[in-house]
């Protein structure tokens, strides 16, 4: 993947952990929002998130296949951010045969060698292509692309909400749980957690058994009606929420009253349990707030799931970087607007196997903080 968005990335090639890591300003978290808004383009869904506006290139393997998609999207003179150029090629992994599927420019548009008529400018073609069956792998690929930032307030993450039938009925069809699981993703976690008791209890289980591992403190953890805790008052509509009893500890402690490190735990648990095979991770500096005793529960809990999900984090945390194989992480490094990165491999050479030494030596290498050289 490479991508130029604000800041020019060199290219990249991602493995199952990524683990992004350099100074402040280094252009971590822009990298994973460029891909998050890459991904809401592809889908049309571009209404929590700034526009990608720049040009980029990505890579994915979906099963037997290779899609490559390179685009160029920038304003026009009305002001309206559109597609300059836009291709996909498809390499089959077993023949290594190359077909160009489409070749977009502002006055042409083809599709399997086929020419289109004048199709919305300022859509992908994956968008407007999603129903075609060589292009619907992709399509479905960029969907699932999830991001957890805990830059901002993340209050939503412990809000009331009641029952919703559709996703219910969703649970009930083995067809379209996986649906159930993406919608459930954007919703407050007390009714994810009630979903995930429900439907999906082995999963629950280990949410609330490694919960009380890191918070030796919590004895039981119960969902219930939000009404019979005087917690809401209407609609009347059964609305679940997570209650925790600590020991020794007689007042029960909804969800919205834990503290943010614990509710930042729970959510990062339930992203990572429940989704399903395939999906990428977005994870953006997950140690604000959470204290030296539960900050090392991430590194295990990813590589545990590596083989069937993909992870991208940013961190600056010592602890993590240290306790991440040095062949997971990623170091940039910005000069102005270009942004280059050097692979963990690499550093495995220069400075030797041990993680926390690579650090050491790490922060004060002139790629990793200019203003040392």
């Amino acid at each position: 993947m490479s991508v130029q968005d604000g800041l020019d990335f060199s290219l990249i090639e991602l493995q199952e952990v990524n683990l992004f890591v350099g100074i402040s300003g280094s252009g971590k978290s822009k990298l994973l929002s460029s891909l998050f808004k890459m991904a809401k383009f592809a889908l049309g869904n571009e209404k929590d998130t700034l526009p990608l506006i720049g040009s980029w290139s990505i890579e994915a393997e979906i099963g037997s296949k290779k899609y490559k998609w390179s685009c160029e999207r920038n304003s026009d003179s009305e002001n309206k951010n559109i597609v300059f150029k836009e291709k996909i090629d498809i390499v089959d992994l077993k023949t290594s045969k190359i077909e160009n599927l489409v070749e977009r420019t502002r006055d042409n548009f083809k599709f399997n060698g086929a020419n289109l008529p004048k199709l919305d400018a300022s859509k992908s073609c994956i968008e407007l292509l999603k129903d075609e069956e060589k292009i619907n792998p992709i399509y479905n690929g960029f969907t699932n692309v999830i991001r957890r930032n805990f830059s901002g307030d993340s209050g939503a993450a412990t809000e009331y909400a009641g029952i919703d039938k559709n996703l219910e009925n969703m649970f009930a069809n083995p067809k379209t749980i996986n649906k159930g699981l993406y919608v459930l993703f954007n919703l407050p976690l007390n009714l994810r957690l009630y979903f995930i008791n429900k439907y999906f209890k082995k999963e629950y289980c280990l949410i609330i058994e490694t919960l009380k591992t890191l918070f030796p403190n919590v004895e039981e953890c119960t969902i219930v009606d939000a009404h019979k805790e005087k917690l809401v008052f209407s609609p009347s509509m059964f609305t679940p929420v997570f209650i925790v009893t600590e020991k020794a500890v007689s007042k029960k402690i909804p969800l919205k009253e834990l503290s943010s490190g614990m509710v930042k735990v729970l959510l990062i648990l339930t992203d990572i349990l429940t989704m399903p095979d395939g999906f990428i991770y977005e994870l953006d500096e997950y140690e604000n707030s959470l204290g030296v005793n539960v900050i090392n529960f991430l590194p295990t809990l990813l590589l545990e799931h590596q083989n069937s999900k993909q992870f991208l984090i940013t961190t600056h945390h010592p602890y993590l970087i240290n306790n991440m194989p040095i062949k997971n992480w990623y170091v940039l490094s910005r000069s102005g607007v270009k942004v280059d990165i050097k692979y963990g491999d690499e550093l495995v050479k220069r400075y030797g196997k041990s993680s926390q030494e690579s650090f050491t030596k790490l922060i004060n290498d002139p790629f990793y903080s200019p203003e040392n050289s």
